[in-house]
């Protein structure tokens, strides 16, 4: 199975529903993309993280994000773990933290530091960032 374009956000936005079908569907379709389609999956779920206008959504995707890399970071292709490692440094680069909390930070760090430990020859551009 491959996503269609957008299907990502749709699911991200289904698993937060308060419809347990729903919910449960859509958490169901995540399952057999991210098996099927890990590439694509990992791609939606990162530009989610990165520019979607809903804090829900990329909270969503960072927990997602951070529980995959242990599973499919070894199926991702050298383009989509280098394109990976791009959007989220360019992301820790221009973040600021809310007054409000800092939640998402902390999300956006555990996957950062995720993928720092399964990166095979370091992540020499990451030090410099941080």
């Amino acid at each position: 199975a491959v996503p269609y374009e957008g299907e990502i956000k749709e699911l991200l936005h289904g698993m937060q529903s308060i419809d347990n079908e729903a919910r449960t569907a859509s958490e169901q379709r995540f399952n057999l993309l991210k098996t099927d389609s890990p590439d694509v999956t990992m791609s939606g779920l990162v530009q989610e993280l990165v520019s979607s206008p809903s804090e829900e959504v990329r909270s969503m995707a960072a927990v997602l994000a951070r529980g995959q890399i242990t599973e499919v970071w070894t199926r991702l292709t050298p383009n989509t773990q280098e394109n990976m490692k791009t959007q989220l440094l360019g992301l820790l680069q221009n973040y600021r933290s809310p007054e409000t909390g800092n939640a998402f930070g902390r999300k956006l760090a555990n996957v950062i530091g995720a993928l720092s430990w399964f990166s095979e020859g370091g992540w020499p551009s990451l030090l410099p960032t941080v």
